[in-house]
């Protein structure tokens, strides 16, 4: 699960197994963790409500899309992952591609997004040239959706881009388990 931190590693073994000294041998394992130690930094606590996406009153109300590059292309072709975070609940969806072509990306958004889930009010996204381009407008337009972008790299102004911290973090751990075949355990 790439060392999900202290409380939740604690209890998915105590779902199956239980000895004495348990969470004192979590809280030494996750200590001893080198990839833990190299990747995953504190967070801050106080870091506040992002004021451009704080109108989300339902869940599936506005979505937080990106991409995300990987450090190595896997054997299936796979060279970045499409993020999608539903911004009232934080529940993430992440789908792996083999460029950032923008059919490429609409294609997986139709697919993985609108097809499975339906379609939300509105979309948040950074600048970049797969979200910005006339065939993710046109698709917008068709389904309904209406699209807002923020500067890139901020993760106050888009929450999704918080959300990757998380994920490199337990993609790197799970990589140094598993090897980079990332893609055959993203999800």
């Amino acid at each position: 699960t790439g060392h999900p931190g202290r409380r939740r590693t604690y209890a998915l073994i105590q779902r199956n197994y239980i000895w004495k000294g348990l969470k004192r041998d979590v809280a030494r394992w996750l200590r001893a963790c080198r990839a833990c130690a190299i990747r995953k930094t504190p967070r801050p606590m106080r870091h506040g409500e992002p004021g451009i996406v704080s109108d989300k009153p339902y869940p599936w109300h506005t979505l937080g899309i990106d991409l995300v590059e990987a450090t190595a292309t896997t054997s299936h072709g796979n060279r970045y992952i499409l993020t999608c975070t539903c911004l009232f609940g934080r529940w993430a969806i992440a789908v792996p591609l083999p460029d950032k072509k923008a059919k490429t990306v609409g294609t997986a958004i139709f697919n993985h997004i609108l097809a499975k889930f339906g379609p939300p009010k509105r979309f948040l996204s950074d600048c970049g040239s797969e979200f910005i381009n006339a065939g993710f407008k046109y698709m917008c337009e068709r389904w309904g959706i209406q699209r807002f972008t923020t500067g890139g790299y901020q993760s106050q102004a888009l929450p999704t881009e918080r959300w990757h911290r998380w994920l490199n973090s337990a993609m790197t751990t799970l990589a140094n388990h598993f090897g980079q075949g990332w893609d055959d355990y993203l999800q």
